[in-house]
């Protein structure tokens, strides 16, 4: 190769060449490329050498739900994000949509959100962001004014949180299992970075206060129950464990929806339905043999059949069906106190219970068993 003036002559073998600045070709009887040389544009590439929470929690190398699959093998994020995925670009319109409008301002002729005004909705993203910046005050905030904080934290607000958490999404909590993860449950659990676990509390977002089947934005429920558990209970922060166990939704409006970060098809019934929950129990009950797991918000379809196939095996609880009930049985022993009864009269009393839900049969239950104690028979 001879340069001159930034032009290359390029000889080989005695053929004569044709000479173009920057590009050349040899006519011989080899056949000649047919376009000239073109780099590809590759990506820049960046080792990453944190996995799982520590890595979503790092906003140079976080991605959100744009991890795909085989990246969150390989990262240690199964089950640490929504079994959806949203590219960036879907994220980032989003991101301008709510710059656009934001979402706490609501329409005041919005009846489903149970009298959630903008102004709640505000006070909890405000609480939200603060959670993500610095846990520990946002409890001693919470711990602080926890009358004033509860109604933000959990209902009414958290029904308008459930409605829009897939637009409301921007930092993972909890734990999610999906149809998907038939078979790695087991695994799974260890991608939670906490050894030791107390509560659990999980839905499939099938009943979702009276707003019905919300699928993978039922996850708000846990959250914030655990939330209001840690303030009031005293539970560790890094003791509880939200779970969204993510069947599929039949709510046609979710699935429809680009921003919708769960499973899009129907609900899985059946056998295939108590196989995923068998796993998911021997998979968590594995890890954290000691943890309470909270059934919440699962349809009466449901509700009291979980309950009655693992209490005898593992340490669970059904709030609807227990939780409710027995606050419900309180309140009436508390009242026939206060009317100068004792105890033994709750036999006396005729209970109307409006609705059949798993809340209103447990409550209905609980009330039978406690006239059971107080004398009456069965």
């Amino acid at each position: 190769l001879v340069r001159h003036d930034g032009w290359l002559s390029v000889r080989a073998s005695g053929q004569p060449a044709v000479v173009q600045r920057s590009i050349h070709y040899i006519r011989g009887t080899d056949p000649s490329p047919s376009k000239p040389y073109e780099p590809v544009v590759v990506p820049p590439t960046y080792p990453v050498r944190k996995r799982g929470v520590e890595l979503l929690h790092d906003p140079l190398f976080n991605k959100g739900t744009a991890f795909p699959m085989a990246e969150r093998d390989r990262l240690g994020l199964r089950g640490l994000l929504p079994p959806g995925k949203l590219t960036l670009d879907m994220q980032a319109q989003r991101v301008m949509e709510e710059f656009e409008t934001p979402r706490e301002l609501i329409p005041p002729e919005d009846a489903k959100l149970g009298g959630v005004t903008s102004e709640m909705a505000r006070k909890w993203a405000m609480i939200q962001n603060l959670q993500d910046r610095n846990e520990t005050l946002f409890y001693k905030v919470l711990v602080d004014n926890f009358e004033q904080m509860a109604p933000i934290i959990y209902t009414p607000t958290v029904g308008w949180v459930c409605v829009n958490y897939h637009k409301l999404y921007r930092r993972p909590r909890g734990m999610h299992f999906s149809a998907e993860d038939k078979g790695l449950m087991a695994s799974m659990v260890y991608n939670w970075p906490h050894s030791e676990v107390s509560a659990i509390v999980v839905t499939d977002g099938s009943r979702i206060l009276g707003l019905g089947d919300l699928g993978c934005n039922g996850l708000a429920i846990p959250v914030g129950k655990l939330d209001l558990y840690c303030a009031a209970a005293g539970f560790h922060p890094t003791r509880v464990l939200p779970v969204m166990l993510d069947v599929g939704t039949d709510n046609e409006d979710l699935r429809r929806d680009p921003m919708y970060h769960g499973l899009r098809r129907p609900r899985i019934t059946g056998p295939a339905y108590y196989e995923l929950l068998d796993e998911f129990m021997t998979a968590v009950t594995s890890r954290w043999p000691n943890a309470v797991v909270q059934f919440e918000d699962f349809s009466i379809s449901h509700a009291l059949e979980l309950l009655n196939r693992y209490r005898k095996h593992h340490l669970v609880f059904n709030d609807d069906i227990q939780g409710t009930a027995a606050t419900a049985l309180a309140g009436l022993y508390g009242a026939m106190r206060v009317m100068g009864k004792t105890p033994k009269a709750l036999g006396e009393q005729r209970i109307v219970c409006v609705g059949a839900g798993s809340a209103g049969m447990g409550v209905v239950s609980m009330i039978a068993h406690g006239m059971e104690k107080q004398g009456l028979s069965s």
